[in-house]
């Protein structure tokens, strides 16, 4: 059975559900709530439209009720993506970047989640903001990038997002084979793309997109050849790393004064 729904245009009122301050931090009660919601939906078109259309408008109700996470030292791997307040802070601070086109650099530890923060924001804006939410992800080694079943890799942690959630709430005829592609997604209602791309001197100069996200760029080869290109690509690139040493382009940008600078330990 086919469960998805057509969303009604904008100007179809439709009652906000509760914003996502209200969703409840504990573990077990969270669980309870995505239930609630998702028994909700299945019996009502209705509560499908208006839950949808709560999440296309605020991303953290989203991301603490439907998206999941993926943690193989923990049992059960597969848990609810139940945000910290620095995390809260941080997927805001993304929003923002991406919605007024500027850079931003986050300099971090290890398990701090960035990453997972960084790509759920891009699904969102592919998933829910219709067309021209092109992004591309970047990393140092290809094998970082994609490889289909590969959880250490950016696109298959998106992959993984997309599936957690239920097939109505997906983009309006997504299908797996047609659309989900090695080093690429689609959103076939949208023709939003996320695309993944490894380190080299031209990187990422054969297209334009919204935003361009740089994973543990202290550890590029051509860092600096690559964010020469990436300037006439977009406005908004996102850079991530641990540090490592000074002789590097992520170091330079983290004390050049010229980015905005967000610290993770």
């Amino acid at each position: 059975m086919n469960e998805e729904i057509v969303i009604p245009p904008e100007d179809i009122t439709v009652v906000q559900e509760a914003p996502w301050e209200h969703c409840p931090k504990g573990a077990e009660e969270n669980i309870k709530r995505r239930l609630q919601l998702l028994m909700k939906a299945q019996k009502d078109d209705s509560a499908k439209i208006l839950i949808y259309r709560t999440c296309a408008e605020d991303i953290l109700y989203w991301v603490n009720l439907f998206v999941m996470t993926y943690n193989p030292r923990k049992n059960p791997s597969t848990i609810p993506f139940n945000t910290y307040a620095y995390e809260d802070k941080l997927i805001l601070e993304l929003v923002d970047a991406i919605q007024n086109q500027k850079d931003i650099l986050v300099e971090k530890s290890r398990d701090m989640g960035v990453t997972w923060c960084v790509l759920l924001v891009f699904a969102w804006f592919w998933q829910f903001k219709g067309e021209g939410f092109d992004f591309l992800v970047g990393s140092h080694k290809e094998q970082y990038i994609d490889g289909i079943g590969n959880m250490d890799t950016l696109l298959e942690k998106i992959r993984f997002i997309i599936k957690s959630q239920p097939v109505w709430m997906r983009p309006q005829g997504f299908e797996w084979k047609k659309h989900s592609n090695y080093m690429k997604l689609i959103n076939p209602a949208t023709q939003a793309t996320i695309t993944g791309e490894a380190t080299n001197a031209n990187f990422s100069r054969s297209g334009r997109r919204r935003g361009i996200f740089f994973d543990e760029f202290a550890f590029w080869e051509t860092d600096a050849e690559a964010w020469r290109a990436s300037a006439d690509s977009t406005n908004c690139r996102i850079v991530v790393s641990t540090p490592w040493g000074l002789n590097n382009q992520f170091a330079k940008l983290r004390h050049s004064g010229s980015i905005d600078v967000k610290t993770l330990h």
